[in-house]
């Protein structure tokens, strides 16, 4: 009896055993398909449960703690070199100065404004620009100046150690040293964009043609008042969400004039290969020539207080008074860059500077790009660009420092351009730009 009773527990317990075995394997089997939280089905950006994907957005996610306004051992840097003299004996008295950093070996868009006697030139070299070359040009022209990384570090110390190597920011420095030149006026430019901008007659008011708003808010798309082959087109950096906007098709315009006093920054448009974003490179031919030319169409002017990307492949900043915000930020992708820093200007200009977008003076011939990484490069301006303009539109900010904590604070940029604007803001400052 006592031998059938211990049977029948052991036969009772294995049974149990087996059981919670099958329950635990459902209930595991069962996670796989229904909990997101295993790493089976999670992406680094996102889970493929669900319908639809997630919105950037833009909401305060972070603090800019007192430790990043201290700053790293870049800190301990001086701002500004010992000896900033112009070695080569430019001293440029026309103050224009045009600024560009390459790779690549001098091309034929650099060689204009190197051979011309109306503009002094100011290269930024980088870890893998080839500088034999570019030396050369130098020694050829007083008034051509190849910054390495040598003399990068030499002018401004703490800004060159900031900046990574191989970034499209090491431009900054090019900046810097114009205006350590008492720069007039900048043309800032690519090395695949050919052609230089009509010098400016500082006396006579310019006819812009303003477009009449029909959508209250949100950023503009000046390209179509330019007129394409396209059915549609738009500029790097535009929100997607704006391409179908009202305010993209069929737009009155008001004839005005602005003084050239009041314009900060003049976009020019680029043929053969004009400024859009991969999005349009991948479903639409690319390739194609503006309409516009300077006898048929006026200027474009940027409304007050609205928003439209302008680049750093071919733009002139006309006024020293706009020279503080030409900073690139640097923890974006060079793709991005100089459209944050085209929306962060906008909203950071004295309020009576304006921008202007003007028929093409330049030849886009593109260096080598993939499209696909291009997209990739671009994901910050299709997926942040409508909340950020958005954003800067809705708050004011006492200073661009500010401005920038309130950034990083977002996730538009990181820490590393808190360091950076304070650099920044000091060299300007030491300088004595306004």
């Amino acid at each position: 009896m006592a031998d059938r009773r211990l049977i029948l527990l052991i036969g009772a317990f294995s049974a149990s055993v087996i059981v919670l075995f099958i329950i635990r394997y459902w209930l595991f089997s069962a996670s796989l398909f229904f909990t997101p939280r295993l790493p089976l089905f999670r992406t680094p950006d996102s889970y493929v449960l669900g319908a639809s994907g997630r919105r950037f957005s833009g909401e305060k996610i972070r603090t800019a703690s007192s430790e990043l306004l201290l700053g790293g051992k870049e800190a301990n840097l001086p701002i500004l070199g010992k000896d900033l003299s112009i070695e080569n004996g430019c001293t440029c008295t026309h103050g224009r100065w045009a600024v560009v950093t390459t790779v690549n070996e001098p091309s034929p868009a650099v060689q204009r404004v190197h051979e011309s006697d109306e503009w002094c030139l100011v290269v930024v070299g980088d870890a893998k620009t080839p500088l034999v070359s570019w030396k050369n040009i130098a020694n050829s022209k007083t008034c051509t100046t190849v910054l390495d990384l040598g003399l990068q570090k030499r002018y401004f110390p703490r800004i060159a150690a900031l900046i990574p190597e191989n970034h499209f920011g090491r431009k900054n420095i090019g900046y810097l040293y114009a205006l350590r030149q008492s720069a007039k006026m900048i043309w800032d430019f690519d090395d695949d964009n050919d052609g230089l901008p009509p010098l400016v007659d500082f006396t006579a008011p310019i006819a812009a043609s303003k477009p009449r708003i029909v959508d209250p808010s949100g950023a503009l798309n000046p390209y179509p008042y330019f007129g394409s082959t396209e059915s549609r087109v738009w500029p790097r950096g535009l929100p997607l969400q704006r391409i179908h906007a009202t305010n993209t098709k069929r737009v009155l315009y008001d004839v005005t004039e602005i003084s050239i006093s009041n314009v900060g920054v003049v976009q020019y448009l680029a043929n053969h290969d004009p400024d859009v974003d991969a999005v349009f490179r991948l479903t639409r031919t690319g390739q194609f020539n503006w309409k516009a030319t300077a006898e048929t169409h006026r200027p474009w002017l940027l409304p007050a207080g609205r928003y439209a990307p302008f680049n750093a492949q071919a733009s002139l900043w006309c006024s020293p008074a706009t020279f503080r915000n030409m900073l690139l930020p640097i923890t974006v992708h060079g793709r991005a860059s100089d459209i944050w820093r085209s929306y962060i200007a906008e909203r950071m200009f004295p309020r009576q500077m304006r921008v202007l977008y003007a028929p093409p003076v330049v030849v886009q011939t593109r260096n080598d790009h993939d499209n696909i990484k291009d997209m990739d490069a671009e994901h910050a301006l299709y997926h942040q660009s409508e909340q950020l303009v958005n954003f800067l539109a809705r708050n004011r900010f006492p200073s661009s420092l500010a401005l920038t904590k309130a950034l990083y604070e977002r996730g538009y940029l990181g820490a590393g351009d808190i360091a950076l604007r304070q650099a920044w803001d000091a060299a300007v400052d030491a300088m004595m730009m306004p």
